[in-house]
């Protein structure tokens, strides 16, 4: 009867009688085989930059029989590759380290079922169902539970809700050096005194300012209009509020006087309703005593007084007048001086001004270099 090889490390199984003379041979490959199956073990599996299948041998040495296989290859991968390990019905454990050339990953599978794997320069532990065409390759950690006195490199590892304390430790969360995200207040001291610098750039020359979420972002208000705020003791508001306004000073029947702006004063200042006030008169101030200026906006005289041509007649007792004539202004002429033109024996006196001719006349001629454009508040 021939010997099998019906079993999971692909061992000769003499049948009953068979091997004489040769028995010990084959019991002592049987046993180096077996020892393979715990070995470690190189192999350049990847021969070209091609999948590959690697069979395990019946009753002979082969490098897949053993615990661990650091496969490696003779060409540059270029994608990912896949390695079958058969025959399909074999169950076992093994260690399949990916040292291929090219950086790609390689896929460990036996049959049509799951496969596992395994980046470059890592390594991973599989079993082989060997349930037949249908087999799969299961990854042994990847449901791997440890216990808290579990350690990594002699660290116990942390977690979520662990509380563990950090020395010395670089955070690389964006692969952009040194990041750390989802960091809050509580997780800064209150010493840590960061720079300013080293946080995002705003607006330049922009005052700062808080939405609705408390967010920091750049205003509308620039450092220079900022500074005007400099040396406010208290609110700015209160402070105006405080101060006389212009139409606290202008009130409703006040005269504003300009001698070269002939603008309305509405527009210069801002607030009223003003009409032209007095044009050709000179004003006057009120006084109670004399019925002629002794209430508001009286007017009278006239800027263009004439005594008209008259005749006083005198007796003359033959004797002399001393008389003084006084100039009022303007030039010589008709209606410009007050007081007597005779001599002794000379009949004749030039007339005197009304009140109000002299008072326009005097006022208008001392004002006439003057371009004034008078406006009531109304």
């Amino acid at each position: 009867m021939a010997s099998t090889y019906d079993n999971d490390l692909r061992l000769n199984e003499m049948a009953t009688g068979d091997g004489s003379g040769t028995w010990g041979e084959t019991t002592n490959l049987n046993l180096s085989m077996i020892a393979e199956a715990f070995s470690y073990q190189t192999e350049a599996t990847f021969a070209s930059n091609a999948d590959v299948t690697a069979t395990i041998a019946d009753g002979a040495s082969d490098k897949y029989r053993g615990m661990y296989v650091k496969v490696t290859s003779g060409a540059t991968l270029t994608t990912t590759r896949t390695l079958t390990i058969g025959p399909t019905t074999i169950s076992k454990l093994i260690f399949v380290e990916n040292a291929t050339s090219g950086s790609q990953s390689i896929i460990v599978k036996q049959g049509s079922g799951a496969t596992v794997t395994i980046a470059t320069g890592t390594s991973k532990i599989c079993f082989l169902e060997g349930t037949g065409s249908g087999a799969g390759v299961i990854d042994g950690l990847d449901k791997i539970a440890l216990t808290s006195n579990a350690t990594i490199n002699g660290e116990t590892p942390i977690s979520a809700s662990s509380t563990t304390t950090f020395t010395n430790k670089t955070y690389d969360a964006d692969a952009t050096g040194n990041s750390l995200t989802n960091i809050e207040n509580a997780n800064i001291k209150a010493s840590a005194a960061i720079a300013f610098s080293k946080m995002a750039n705003l607006t330049a020359s922009k005052a700062l300012q808080s939405d609705g979420n408390g967010d920091v972002s750049a205003s509308g208000v620039t450092n220079t209009e900022l500074g005007y705020l400099a040396g406010a003791s208290s609110a700015i508001q209160t402070q105006i509020n405080t101060k006389t306004s212009i139409a606290t000073v202008y009130p409703v029947g006040s005269i504003y006087i300009n001698a070269s702006n002939s603008t309305n004063p509405a527009s210069l200042l801002g607030f009223g309703t003003w009409a032209a006030f007095g044009a050709g008169r000179v004003m006057v101030g009120i006084d109670s005593g004399n019925a002629v200026f002794d209430a508001a906006e009286e007017t009278g005289g006239t800027a263009d007084s004439i005594i008209p041509s008259h005749t006083h007649s005198v007796t003359d007792p033959g004797h002399a007048h001393n008389n003084t004539i006084e100039r009022i202004g303007g030039t010589f002429g008709s209606g410009e001086f007050v007081g007597s033109n005779s001599q002794p024996g000379t009949t004749g006196f030039l007339g005197v001004f009304s009140k109000l001719q002299l008072l326009a006349y005097l006022l208008l001629v001392q004002v006439s270099q003057l371009l004034i454009k008078t406006y009531n508040h109304t």
